[in-house]
């Protein structure tokens, strides 16, 4: 039973929704039995639904938080921010200069975050996911792949062997992964408890299954 209006950004718990308006005002509907659509006044960048908890971005870039409070999962860093995660009980934010917060339940290292700067991150059941901003440079297309923008192949030889170009920092990708027309293909860090996930970017790296990650 979504509200009527136009909106900038959506955030969906776990039978809670949360949106942003046009305006930059919050709007909750669903299950509030934890308070988790209660919402602030104010207006709002960014927002996030967890497990029975919610979190928002304002304007200014601080942070706020309501909900379920079970695991300090509201409990809202100081600082501006620029994105913002919510998983079941924790919650995770990308800090102004690029650096991860992490706070709320933490029994498999869920918000033990990595250093370093990140542009995106995500927080699941019991893990977190993050990428990182400093990705080496793609080679302009005319460097890589002059014909074709994805630098296909005749085979599917490295990109070492390819007659497309030089690309030899992707070590064992073929040329028809690569796909030159980007800036930057980020890496990836996860750490905490994934259970039954699918992670799937540029080619580079699938997970399934159970893996507690202690050194992301």
């Amino acid at each position: 039973n979504i509200p009527s209006g136009t909106f900038i950004a959506v955030a969906a718990g776990l039978d809670h929704s949360l949106g942003i308006r046009n305006d930059g005002t919050l709007v909750g509907w669903g299950n509030n039995g934890r308070d988790q659509i209660n919402v602030p006044s104010g207006t709002f960048t960014a927002v996030a639904a967890g497990y029975t908890h919610s979190l928002a971005i304002r304007f200014d870039g601080t942070l706020v938080g309501w909900g379920n409070n079970g695991s300090d999962q509201i409990n809202v860093p100081s600082g501006t921010f620029t994105a913002v995660a919510a998983g079941t009980w924790h919650s995770l934010a990308i800090r102004s200069d690029g650096t991860l917060a992490g706070w709320g339940q933490n029994d498999v290292g869920q918000i033990n975050v990595p250093s370093g700067t990140f542009t995106a991150l995500a927080a699941g059941w019991e893990h977190s996911l993050a990428i990182r901003s400093d990705a080496p440079p793609v080679p302009t297309p005319g460097a890589c792949c002059d014909h074709d923008p994805f630098g296909s192949c005749e085979d599917n030889r490295t990109q070492e062997e390819c007659v497309c170009g030089k690309c030899e920092w992707f070590q064992e990708r073929t040329c028809a992964q690569i796909d030159c027309t980007r800036e930057a293909i980020p890496t990836v860090s996860e750490w905490g408890l994934v259970i039954l996930t699918l992670l799937l970017l540029t080619g580079a790296k699938i997970y399934f299954g159970r893996s507690k990650v202690s050194n992301p």
